[in-house]
């Protein structure tokens, strides 16, 4: 499924996220709230804070999908028809919290209902046989889009 979608601002076209760009170079974790300041938003989002260099080691990228609010990927603002298109895909809720691990491969590959312990994620993504590829060989520079 590609979620291509232009969004105008300021009369310049921009291109939007687009959630299989990162298949083969990036893992995502997709974040979903009913809103902003959901308790468990807030927490996870504090928690991924502590460890900023393990995320961008394992070539984590963070999206947050906020059903009543603005949802980014990194710092680009994922349009609301994207947001709902990656809602429906992971059959997320819209008043339902969850943390969606997403492998280079483009699939899920773990799901929570509550905010996760970086330590858990860390360990989960380090288990992963890609990772652990990597681990022994190296990240391939060349196959990155861009540094963390």
């Amino acid at each position: 499924m590609n979620m291509q979608l232009n969004m105008q601002a300021g009369g310049q076209s921009k291109t939007a996220f687009h959630l299989d760009n990162y298949q083969w170079h990036y893992r995502a974790l997709l974040i979903f709230t009913p809103k902003s300041d959901y308790p468990a938003f807030q927490t996870q989002l504090a928690e991924l804070e502590s460890q900023k260099d393990g995320l961008c080691d394992r070539d984590l990228k963070l999206v947050s999908l906020v059903q009543n609010g603005k949802s980014y990927a990194e710092q680009t603002i994922i349009s609301e028809p994207i947001a709902e298109q990656i809602r429906f895909q992971f059959a997320v809720e819209p008043e339902e919290f969850a943390v969606i691990l997403v492998g280079k491969d483009g699939t899920q590959k773990h799901r929570y209902s509550h905010p996760i312990l970086i330590e858990e994620l860390l360990a989960t993504i380090d288990a992963m046989p890609m990772r652990q590829y990597e681990m022994q060989h190296g990240n391939r520079p060349s196959t990155r889009m861009t540094v963390c």
